[in-house]
């Protein structure tokens, strides 16, 4: 996440992202496509949080059920 930041610094625009499950999951299940920094805090908040309530395993189980494959 801190290489996609520094590319988008140097770019002027969001041009890389960078997101772990945890914050893919809360962007499918919770937000929109907008590429903004406001999302992504968003974005980040909601992943700690699912982290918190629901484990890294679950997280997993969760995110390869939404993911669409192809």
């Amino acid at each position: 996440m801190h290489e996609a930041l520094e590319a988008n610094q140097r770019a002027g625009v969001i041009d890389r992202g960078g997101s772990t499950l945890s914050q893919q999951l809360a962007k499918n299940l919770f937000l929109d496509g907008q590429r903004t920094l406001v999302r992504k805090l968003r974005e980040l908040l909601l992943a700690i949080e699912l982290d918190r309530s629901l484990g890294k395993g679950r997280i997993l189980e969760l995110y390869l059920n939404l993911v669409e494959w192809g």
